[in-house]
């Protein structure tokens, strides 16, 4: 009803209309321009889209203050803001919640007082809403932040709160999803301390639970109240746990994240759990992480502290039901280890996985169990390494009587199974290998098999181990030297041996590196900023140079032939047919499409790659008065990466904006800083190639210009070297019997692998293509120092080696090799046994399948690790304990790839490193993991157990 026809009837039967208030939408609209604070006091209907910009006054809601914008957004932008008991920001929707901002230079206090609360609402009933609270200071929250979704099938919100400060957090905050929903979010990134005085529920329905993600950049994160990311509803996952301090990480209460399950709809897996300190880790709390039946297989935890860490409560990964895996723990301590319970038994589908390893002293005075307990089960593994190791409890993976046994592992210097203790491995082929380089006592129990092997290893034969326990079957004692000393320990200050350097601490790039290695240029070791490094064989003749940085040879095009800016950045072209005219090459640098001399993919497809680098501070004898002293920024004209005209704009600009940050200076899009740097005094600093493309019509010739500027310290700058590539159509037909211009072949038709390929191209290993079951083809570098093809065209793999446990003095008898850019690296700096790649990235996923990752895994047998102080020797065989061939997923698939790699190699292999084949394997993407795990037997000396463990990330959403 309009509203003078309300007015009219309104006073026809004397009612009292209330005037109705347009929305607020400004600061202004809420107090004067001068009030600081500035006061909210009534209840007020905010515009959608509103911003509230109060400068540096404050903002306090009263009690009966409210800013309702509904399932809009608002923004609040202040000096400070304080939310009253009783007083509300409120964004709650229909279907979907709204958004609220809030971002202050001080402090954010949402306060309490008794049961009235200051509160924070963007609950709905299908999606909840976003809230997101920025503060230079403390973010106290006393009241409540609530996210929850009301319908059945709704997910909880989203809350994000970023300090400069600390983050006490003393109320609720409610992200739950409903019985068929996701739970919510909850990040919180502190520079202060953070602690949790009351439960946040993140739990959800059969969608799975949410995530709660606390980080506190450098001090502690205590939690006192319970973080509930449980499933719910028929079937879901648990969700995700992770605690990261800069100073130590405490948990008092429950970590629930358990999953749920039907018969009718298949049981989740359990939630992941990741802790990590600078100093001590300590859990007094139960952290459930259970799978639910019938197949729901346990969750994840990875536990790493630069001291202690300490479990007094159980820790509980159990597969839900008869056909699951168990879950997989990691736990590590730079000093010593205490453990409570541990549960990471399976079903059918096999045991789980823990390792464990303390710098210090291990402690295990409770169970650990990684059974297999379902008919033909396949135990777990369990890898545990100390400096002492004290068994007091039952540590077993065993399987039933028709199932298999599993293995476990014990290293330390000072190795005891105290009379109470009991290490089992009960189920066919059941192994338990003790390995000791100080003395090894078995006082309780040591039992594998029917049949089964225990096994125990000892350093010092003068030291034989001390066995009073019940022993089934009898022990295999075998005087291992190889086994390390008991003395090294990196970070003491002391360069025990193995060690070639130790500087006190393990921190990486100041000269001695976490693995106490020294760390420098020519060590075959690419760290600390540098672009590659080939060993001796770095400098003149190799990919690169004597300061481990890659090498070009490609001539240099200034801005100008004369000036005193010209040579601040110089473009360099791989196009050997370009002209040169008194020493300066063209600016304008054209190439016929598929010509291999300029077009780095080598194919007429309609567009030219151009392999292009930028030089800063060029040495330029063409422009002797041409000499910064240290160039400030570069800045790149075009291609516009803000704003770029086209996609193929967007990708050449994605390619050159890091590569020019590489180079450490300031990048700049017109006024825009895109990267911050520093002033470079480096002559002749170049980036890395980047292959940038040109495309063209048909019968057409492409065109893209380049244009970067720069700037030098005294103030001078570079306004424009401009670059022109053209990418000319090329007029040959493939398939037509005749050798046109950029065909190397033409046999008539365009079938490949025939000797001649569909591009007109020859067949060939050696040939730059990658084609007819080659896995790599580098051409003229196959085989050549620093390539990754061998002259097999097979791939060789990356300088990556990942031990994957075992004593350090023989844990090279099989190391594995993976192709990622960025491996995960474990407490010494060594890459970690989990490594993980998310879907889709090219560094590390080589299939564009969706729903997986395929990784490039390689097996290196009998080579030496410097890293480990570990030397070459013979391995007489290798035992594939995991994947087994029972396995569900993708266990089945990667045995049959992995034994087929391993068969090939043929032993005894070494002394001296052979790898295996390039081995594909397929991981889906998700909460499932690949778990690999070996046993490399060396001829007469000590065995080495490995573990890797291969995750696909599903991609951002």
């Amino acid at each position: 009803m309009p509203r003078v026809a309300l007015a009219f009837l309104a006073a026809a039967v004397g009612l009292v209309v209330p005037r109705l208030l347009p929305a607020v939408t400004a600061a202004a609209d809420l107090c004067a321009p001068s009030d600081d604070p500035c006061v909210v006091n009534t209840a007020l209907t905010v515009d959608p889209g509103a911003v509230f910009d109060l400068g540096s006054r404050a903002l306090d809601v009263k009690s009966h203050g409210v800013l309702n914008v509904g399932g809009g957004s608002m923004t609040i932008l202040a000096g400070s803001v304080r939310i009253e008991p009783g007083g509300t920001l409120v964004g709650r929707g229909g279907a979907a919640g709204g958004t609220i901002v809030v971002t202050a230079i001080g402090g954010i206090r949402l306060e309490a007082a008794g049961a009235t609360v200051g509160r924070i609402d963007v609950s709905a009933d299908s999606v909840a809403g976003i809230v997101t609270l920025t503060a230079g200071g403390d973010v106290a929250l006393d009241g409540a932040i609530v996210a929850k979704a009301t319908a059945t099938a709704g997910s909880g919100g989203t809350v994000t709160i970023s300090a400069g400060g600390a983050v006490p957090i003393t109320g609720t905050v409610a992200l739950a999803g409903a019985s068929q929903g996701t739970g919510g979010s909850l990040l919180v990134q502190a520079t202060g301390a953070i602690t949790v005085g009351q439960p946040i529920d993140a739990s959800g329905g059969s969608g799975g639970g949410g995530s709660i993600d606390l980080e506190s950049g450098t001090a502690d994160v205590v939690v006192n109240g319970k973080l509930d990311v449980s499933a719910g509803g028929s079937s879901g996952d648990g969700g995700s746990v992770t605690l990261i301090a800069g100073g130590s990480v405490a948990v008092n209460a429950q970590v629930a994240g358990a999953a749920t399950g039907t018969l009718a709809d298949g049981g989740g897996t359990g939630a992941d759990l990741t802790i990590s300190a600078q100093q001590n880790v300590t859990v007094g709390g139960q952290c459930t992480l259970t799978g639910a039946a019938p197949d729901g297989s346990g969750g994840s935890a990875e536990i790493d502290a630069g001291a202690d860490v300490t479990f007094t409560q159980p820790l509980l990964m159990k597969g839900g039901g008869a056909d699951t895996y168990g879950g997989d723990a990691t736990i590590s301590a730079g000093h010593d280890l205490m453990l409570g319970a541990l549960d990471v038994s399976g079903g059918t589908t096999g045991g789980g996985t823990a390792t464990l390893f303390a710098t210090g002293a291990a402690t295990l005075p409770a169970e650990l169990n990684a059974d297999g307990t379902g008919a033909s089960t396949v135990a777990g593994v369990v890898s545990i390494e100390a400096g002492t190791l004290l068994v007091s409890g039952a540590v077993h993976a065993s399987g039933p009587s028709n199932g298999s046994g599993g293995f476990v592992n014990l290293q330390a210097c000072g190795l005891t199974v105290a009379p109470s203790g009991q290490v089992l491995a009960r189920g066919a082929d059941g192994q338990t290998l003790l390995q000791a380089s100080g003395l090894a006592t078995v006082a309780g129990a040591l039992t594998s098999g029917p049949p089964g092997l225990n096994e125990i290893q000892y350093r010092d034969p003068a030291l034989p181990p001390v066995l009073t326990g019940t022993i089934t079957p009898a022990a295999v004692l075998e005087p291992t030297p190889d086994l390390p000393p008991c003395t090294a320990v990196c970070g003491n200050g002391v360069t025990d041996p193995g060690e070639e350097c130790d500087d006190g601490n393990t921190r990486a790039c100041d000269g001695c590196s976490p693995g106490c290695r020294r760390e420098g240029c020519g060590n075959g070791v690419v760290e600390c900023g540098e672009q590659c490094d080939d060993g001796p064989a770095n400098g003149p003749g190799d990919r690169c140079d004597a300061t481990c940085h890659l090498a070009f040879a490609m001539p240099l095009i200034p801005a100008a032939r004369t000036g005193r800016a010209s040579c601040f950045v110089e473009w360099g072209v791989q196009n050997p047919n370009a002209p040169i005219t008194s020493g300066f090459p063209s600016s304008t640098q054209t190439c016929i499409d598929g010509d291999p001399s300029c077009d780095a993919d080598g194919l007429n497809d309609g567009g030219c790659t151009f392999t292009t680098t930028a030089c800063l501070h060029v040495t330029d004898a063409r422009l002797p008065l041409c000499n910064p002293p240290a160039i400030t920024d570069v800045k790149l004209n075009r291609p516009d990466a803000l704003r770029p005209a086209d996609a193929i704009d967007a990708a050449n600009a994605a390619l050159l904006v890091p590569a020019l940050a590489a180079l450490g200076v300031t990048v700049k899009d017109g006024t825009n800083i895109l990267r911050v740097g520093a002033p470079d005094p480096q002559a002749d600093h170049c980036t890395v190639p980047v292959g940038l493309r040109v495309p063209h019509a048909s019968g057409s010739t492409g065109r893209r210009t380049l244009i970067l500027g720069a700037g030098d310290t005294t103030g001078r700058r570079l306004g424009a070297n401009r670059l022109h590539l053209v990418c000319a159509p090329n007029s040959a037909v493939c398939g037509n019997g005749r050798v046109e211009l950029g065909e190397e072949c033409d046999d008539g038709n365009t079938t490949s692998c025939d000797g001649c390929s569909a591009s007109c191209r020859r067949e060939r290993c050696g040939d730059g293509v990658v084609q007819c079951g080659e896995q790599c083809d580098a051409g003229a570098l196959n085989g050549t120092p620093g390539s990754t093809c061998s002259v097999t065209c097979t791939e060789t793999p990356p300088a990556l080696r990942i031990p994957g446990g075992g004593p350090s003095a023989s844990d090279c008898a099989l190391e594995w090799s993976l192709a990622l850019a960025a491996p995960a690296l474990d407490h010494s700096g060594r890459p970690s046994t989990t490594q993980t790649c998310t879907e889709g990235d090219p560094a590390c996923d080589f299939d564009p399948t969706a729903g997986r990752c395929r990784f490039h895994l390689w097996a290196c047998l009998g080579g030496a690790d410097p890293l480990l102080a570990c030397a070459a020797g013979a391995v007489a065989s290798v035992d594939l304990k995991r994947p087994s061939a029972s396995e569900k997923g993708p266990g089945p698939a990667a045995r049959q790839v992995l034994l087929g790699a391993l068969g090939g190699l043929g032993f005894p292999v070494g002394p001296g490193e052979r790898c295996t084949r390039r081995m594909d394997v397929d991981v889906p993407a998700g909460r499932a993991k690949l778990t690999i795990h070996t046993l490399a037997r060396r001829t007469g000396a000590s065995s080495d157990s490995d573990t890797v463990k291969l995750v696909c990330a599903a991609p951002p959403r």
